[in-house]
């Protein structure tokens, strides 16, 4: 994910339920025996560059992106279940580091489901007709896809 913006302080956001604030997570590549040896330095890939997000009490978030963006790195960082490589991750004011145990009884991740997903090589009206086709919906399909997207 790229830097969703520049935020300098350090004190998280009183405001805020749940706070990520400049949350940066990289892995080290593996390397192959004459790389050792060469002395060479293993590959670093960057899944989250210096991300920024506050969740009010109340708020619903989605992250939505490209597959491979970075979007499941920063939801498990989130959670705690995968350790920022610069940053931090705040609940109710605190590091998360602080009581992980205690911070993972209150937080959940929902997970995509494929299926349901939409198919970026369709248009939204083919990922409409799609449902009505397999229910073999009766009715003219332009019209019934159109009132589809007018009740959505």
């Amino acid at each position: 994910m790229s830097r969703a913006r520049d935020r300098r302080e350090t004190a998280p956001s009183s405001e805020a339920l749940l706070e990520a604030r400049d949350v940066h997570v990289s892995f080290t590549g593996r390397t192959g025996l004459l790389s050792g040896i060469s002395g060479r330095a293993a590959p670093v890939a960057r899944a989250v560059d210096g991300v920024s997000l506050a969740v009010k009490q109340g708020e619903i978030v989605a992250l939505a992106g490209e597959s491979g963006c970075g979007k499941t790195t920063l939801a498990r960082t989130i959670m705690g279940l995968e350790r920022p490589t610069r940053g931090d991750v705040f609940y109710e004011g605190r590091p998360i580091r602080d009581d992980l145990r205690g911070y993972r009884r209150k937080v959940q991740m929902v997970f995509q489901d494929p299926t349901g997903a939409l198919n970026p090589r369709q248009t939204i009206y083919e990922s409409v007709a799609e449902g009505l086709r397999i229910h073999k919906l009766p009715g003219v399909e332009e019209s019934l896809v159109a009132d589809a997207l007018t009740r959505a």
